[in-house]
């Protein structure tokens, strides 16, 4: 089974919201829609609004890990059979933990940085976005705030969302599905 773990630099951090998004992308997945897990805690189900697919897809998952050191976070790729979504928010404190993540994952070799993502939301209202120089751009994914991801309950349709939030959520899915490709 290939499965997206999705972690967390620290609680709160987007991560449940990240699989969520994730998860929505790949619903109407004409191979199947994934499987879906989560920690009790995190209300994953909350978030995605139901988890039924039209068909499943037994080979595909995606995990709302939850809060991840660096070192664990890099434990799950070497374990095999993970992609790993960084979530993190988009401040300077959450690109630096992200990069460690990074910086982890990179002592792994070279090839093990190919199977991660960094996604970086906007947690700030709509303040100006912060500088990620330390993460490198093919690996990085900026979802803007935006009302429809911050409130509680489900997300709403990503056609819902505002444009420049919209255009990330897509991107995000689109990386998502990627990682989960054979």
């Amino acid at each position: 089974m290939k499965t997206l773990a999705v972690v967390g630099t620290a609680g709160g951090v987007g991560g449940t919201t990240v699989a969520a998004l994730a998860f929505t992308g790949m619903r109407q997945h004409p191979l199947g829609g994934p499987m879906l897990y989560a920690r009790p805690s995190a209300r994953l189900i909350d978030r995605v609004g139901s988890d039924e697919v039209p068909a499943l897809n037994g080979d595909l998952a995606i995990w709302d890990a939850g809060q991840h050191s660096p070192e664990s976070a890099a434990a799950l790729l070497e374990a095999g059979g993970c992609a790993l979504a960084v979530a993190a928010p988009a401040t300077p404190l959450g690109v630096a933990d992200a990069a460690r993540v990074l910086s982890t994952v990179a002592e792994l070799g070279e090839d093990a940085l190919g199977s991660v993502a960094v996604v970086l939301s906007q947690v700030n209202g709509r303040a100006r976005a912060v500088p990620a120089t330390s993460i490198p751009s093919p690996l990085l994914v900026r979802i803007p705030h935006d009302r429809g991801l911050a409130s509680p309950g489900p997300i709403p349709p990503v056609g819902q969302l505002g444009s420049r939030a919209r255009a990330g959520a897509v991107a995000w899915q689109r990386r998502a599905t990627a990682l989960l490709s054979p």
